[in-house]
């Protein structure tokens, strides 16, 4: 099927040249006859055993690869056991990257496909025997269907196709554009005009299935076979890179909910494997299958999933499957990254052996947000990204599980502590909302109100944590857990209401400070009043090296797996707030807000017009209830929360009046302003206390500050 560049040039000349040679009604003419010839049809790719077995033996052959890396000690691969990509880079290393990101384990790796258009042209469409009818069904965003584009556009389409310019070596026959079924027949090589029309109207995309055996000999184990999970196996490309190196692999399991891709699947298979006991397709949704059922050793879990609202492989709604699609399931990007994309990471983890990889490829994806909701993926490490470059560079995902213990240390609770006794006896008398505590500073001659919630055990959330808890909890409720940084009063609100509600409270915390890397002294830590506080509450205290571990062992404690519904839930006696109370039903703003409201009055505040409110923002649920509560006032914040909340704040912000951002605007820069909040007020370092630079510097006469606590 396949000819020399040489002589597809001078076949494809030949034809360009016969072609431009007849007149416009017979271009016409010819056009007209192989546009029905094939049915008023995109042509397919026929099953022919021969052209598949060419393909199929190139795929067999060894792909010329280079490394282009910087990558010298790779003491630390070998931690994760990658001894495979060591020797491979070891081998292939041909040029020393400098002044790149170095975005995988310290180094920069990029593997170049030296030969993408050979391969390409002899390997690349080896799956479209198998499914070219199916992959045209397939829509990108917003284009058509490949056939409606064609049935509109066909007398363009051919005649570019005739007169046009292709240089990927694929087979042209000479014709002599004679008005037969012959000539017809030989004219068009479907793979070509496939291509000349997904130019114009996009397609679902393929995957390179040499592309699938680097990634297996690159990440295999170095003494034995290989197993491994492809968590949509699409269109059968990597089930073809499997079985061209089958004697290196234990175990293939394939899923994907097309039902109408598992005839292809089974049919390579046959045509290729020597052992068909090697291969285990599931036909369901990723997010469907009992992986529970599944072996626990597997080596390699690489997904290409479908690429959110950009590729609808199943738009036929009249099909069974047509739900289990992701495109069709989940309606938001949002909804469609936390609900499949990190789900199904979360739940296909755990087959994973130690050390195993998980491969994830993916191109219309928010990195941005992924990168942010990436403390969500449990029990995986993530080492990097690795560049791979054809004919543009393509980052692959990679993660590694970690079977090492949560470096969580339980604390023992310091009861005879004089500061602990302290604070359990200003609890028995304590008031849950308290009238506004105001007080008057002076800076830089400016007179500025500070709302002194500091003053409250647990600080602002108090007003409201009792009330939120009763409408959050159920019969069954026994504990409430919260996993924060050491220095957040979530953590803490949540131990007092679980104090003053008689339940239960497990807190994990992260010692590292906000915006910080190293972990902060265990001493320093133990003597903070967050943790002092919690002692008083009597709540059971764990201290861990960051936040993931100190996430991991609260979801360890609080929820349970499923196999019914292969989900993992949250225990029944359990409870975990939201971050920062903030819960998308806004019951903590809604409380909040009535609770300020109800503080407020007889205060200074309460008859002051033209309020302006500083004030510092995390999870986004104080700001919202403080705007509530003055809706006319205008509020500056300075937003501290993760990427999430603080794309999330900023959101909301958008919805609102008088509302400044502080973060980077050059309007209000601070660089040369020295934070001494605490020659004039309490506040929490490294949080409340960073509003006050810009009250300093930017303040008004009259300004407030809600100070919601302090150190």
């Amino acid at each position: 099927m396949y000819l020399s560049y040489e002589n597809y040039k001078e076949t494809f000349e030949n034809n360009k040249k016969k072609y431009n040679e007849l007149d416009k009604d017979k271009k016409y003419k010819f056009i007209e006859g192989i546009f029905k010839y094939y049915n008023r049809s995109v042509p397919l790719l026929e099953y022919i055993k021969s052209d598949i077995d060419f393909s199929f033996n190139n795929l067999l052959k060894e792909q010329n690869y280079t490394v282009s890396t910087n990558c010298n000690k790779m003491g630390i691969f070998k931690k994760y056991e990658l001894n495979s990509l060591i020797n491979f880079i070891d081998s292939k290393k041909n040029i020393e990257y400098k002044n790149m990101k170095n975005d995988f384990l310290g180094c920069h790796i990029t593997i170049n496909d030296e030969d993408y258009i050979k391969n390409y042209v002899e390997i690349n469409n080896l799956s479209n025997y198998y499914q070219n009818k199916q992959r045209l069904e397939c829509i990108v965003n917003k284009y058509e269907k490949t056939n409606n584009y064609y049935k509109k556009n066909y007398k363009q389409t051919l005649d570019k196709y005739f007169n046009g310019k292709y240089e990927n070596g694929l087979i042209i026959n000479k014709i002599n554009f004679e008005n037969n079924n012959e000539e017809y027949k030989k004219s068009l090589n479907p793979i070509l005009l496939q291509e000349l029309i997904h130019r114009y109207n996009k397609a679902c995309t393929i995957y390179k299935p040499y592309l699938f055996k680097l990634f297996i000999n690159i990440f295999k184990p170095i003494n034995r076979n290989v197993n491994i999970i492809d968590l949509s196996s699409g269109w059968g490309d990597r089930i073809l890179g499997v079985l061209s190196i089958e004697d290196k692999v234990d175990k293939y399991i394939g899923i994907d909910p097309n039902k109408n891709l598992m005839n292809g699947y089974n049919k390579m298979i046959n045509d290729f494997s020597k052992d068909k006991n090697k291969y285990q397709l599931i036909q369901s949704p990723a997010e469907d299958v009992n992986y529970s059922t599944l072996p626990k050793n597997i080596d390699i879990i690489f997904w290409s999933p479908p690429f959110s609202i950009q590729e609808d492989y199943v738009s036929d709604k009249t099909r069974d499957d047509y739900k289990d699609q992701s495109t069709n399931k989940y309606k938001s990007y949002e909804d469609w990254e936390d609900n499949f994309l990190i789900n199904v990471i979360n739940l296909s983890t755990n087959n994973l052996r130690r050390n195993g990889v998980f491969i994830l490829y993916i191109g219309s994806i928010n990195y941005k947000s992924f990168f942010s909701k990436m403390r969500n993926i449990l029990k995986l490490r993530y080492l990097g990204n690795i560049h791979l470059k054809a004919n543009n560079i393509k980052d692959y995902i990679i993660f590694v599980k970690t079977e090492e213990p949560n470096k969580c240390k339980f604390i023992e609770n310091n009861y005879e502590d004089s500061r602990v006794m302290e604070i359990k006896n200003k609890l028995k008398d304590n008031e849950e909302n308290p009238k506004l505590n105001i007080i008057k500073i002076n800076v830089n001659n400016k007179k500025i109100n500070v709302i002194q919630d500091n003053v409250l055990i647990v600080g602002t959330k108090q007003r409201m944590v009792i009330d939120l808890m009763r409408e959050l909890m159920n019969n069954d409720t026994e504990y409430l857990v919260y996993a924060s940084s050491y220095m957040g009063y979530g953590v803490v609100a949540t131990a007092y209401g679980a104090y003053k509600l008689g339940l239960k409270c497990m807190v994990f915390l992260d010692r590292t400070k906000m915006g910080k890397i190293i972990p902060e002294n265990e001493k320093t830590i133990l003597n903070s009043r967050q943790v002092l506080t919690l002692m008083a509450l009597n709540a059971k205290i764990y201290l861990c090296d960051n936040y993931r571990n100190a996430r991991n062992l609260e979801y360890d404690y609080s929820t349970t797996y499923t196999e019914t519904k292969n989900v993992w839930k949250t225990k029944e006696n359990f409870l975990i707030p939201a971050m920062g109370f903030n819960d998308k039903e806004k019951k903590m703003v809604n409380i909040l807000s009535e609770k300020i409201v109800e503080a407020s009055k007889g205060t200074t505040i309460e008859s002051m017009k033209n309020i302006r409110i500083w004030l510092v923002a995390g999870s986004g649920g104080i700001i919202e209830a403080v705007k509530k509560s003055y809706s006319e006032a205008e509020i500056l914040v300075y937003l501290t929360g993760g990427r999430k909340y603080y794309d999330n704040v900023v959101k909301w912000i958008k919805t609102q009046n008088n509302i400044t951002i502080l973060n980077n605007n050059k309007n209000y820069n601070i660089d040369n302003i020295k934070n001494d909040y605490y020659k004039y007020y309490e506040s929490v370092e490294n949080y409340d206390s960073m509003i006050f630079p810009y009250v300093k510097e930017y303040g008004k006469d009259n300004d407030f500050i809600w100070n919601v606590s302090s150190d």
